[in-house]
């Protein structure tokens, strides 16, 4: 069972990121976008 100094460590990795192109760190890029579109496609228009 994950102790209370293990759950501590993994929120402090948690950080929000709100930048356009920018992807948290603790979360893997998708391997394909929606509909095979490529990565980088901008998905939603401010």
């Amino acid at each position: 069972m994950p102790t209370q100094a293990d759950e501590d460590y993994v929120k402090s990795l948690m950080r929000p990121v709100t930048e356009p192109g920018k992807m948290a760190s603790w979360l893997a890029p998708p391997l394909k976008g929606i509909n095979n579109l490529p990565g980088e496609f901008e998905y939603v228009k401010p």
